[in-house]
């Protein structure tokens, strides 16, 4: 079976990472944890919660994204975004610092 809404994604500002708004206005690295909005007034529900959050320097660039859900699963129907849910496209053990 599948069947679609809507999720807020941002970049938190303390590292970085690309974060889905969860439940009670927290903020979740794993897309299967973002709160899930089916309806128009709940994906605008979500993103005025996440402007707050914006507001607060929490997080940056807050918007609505499109996902899936197939066999239970969720995944964004974007290709942008999908790239973005699954984590950083390098290899983060490789890289060097200099100071």
């Amino acid at each position: 079976m599948q069947s679609s809404g809507q999720m807020v994604v941002a970049s938190r500002l303390s590292d970085g990472r690309v974060v889905f708004l969860g439940t009670g206005a927290q903020w979740v690295e794993d897309l299967q944890l973002g709160a899930l909005a089916r309806h128009k007034d709940e994906g605008e529900a979500l993103l005025q919660s996440a402007r707050k959050a914006e507001a607060a320097n929490q997080v940056v660039e807050a918007y609505l994204i499109t996902v899936e859900t197939i066999a239970g699963k969720r995944r964004a129907t974007d290709w942008r975004e999908s790239i973005r849910a699954c984590g950083p496209t390098v290899r983060t053990d490789l890289l060097t610092h200099t100071s």
